[in-house]
């Protein structure tokens, strides 16, 4: 089990926390396995879909001493909430770039956007 990384603080990691206390009820070991790499802006500031993914394009990297723990090339990946999935697929990326070839996803939240929301996005993607 690994986490994704928080983007908006490097004290209060809400990703990791969750996976350790998911890690403890589960049995399932938990290991730092992805970082952050390079500074970005706070996702729930960005109003578009592509700036969101463009914010996280490599912003992560592996921790490679870890690899090894992830021996039967899969993985739980726990995000503290998703929106738009930017974080978590680049995360998702990253691990099947490094050999996992199974990724399953852990996310305690998931932000609905309004029909008006929807339809801003929809124009500004067009």
């Amino acid at each position: 089990m690994c986490a994704v990384p928080d983007l908006d603080s490097d004290d209060y990691k809400k990703g990791e926390i969750l996976a350790l206390e998911f890690s403890k009820k589960t049995g399932i070991p938990f290991y730092p396995l992805i970082r952050k790499i390079r500074e970005t802006k706070k996702q729930h500031n960005l109003k578009l879909i592509n700036e969101k993914y463009e914010n996280v394009r490599g912003a992560f990297g592996i921790n490679s001493q870890l690899l090894e723990h992830f021996k039967n090339k899969k993985a739980i990946l726990v995000d503290d909430i998703t929106t738009t999935l930017a974080t978590t697929n680049e995360c998702s990326k990253l691990l099947t770039m490094n050999g996992i070839e199974t990724i399953y996803i852990f996310s305690v939240g998931r932000r609905i956007f309004s029909e008006e929301e929807n339809l801003e996005k929809e124009n500004a993607n067009t």
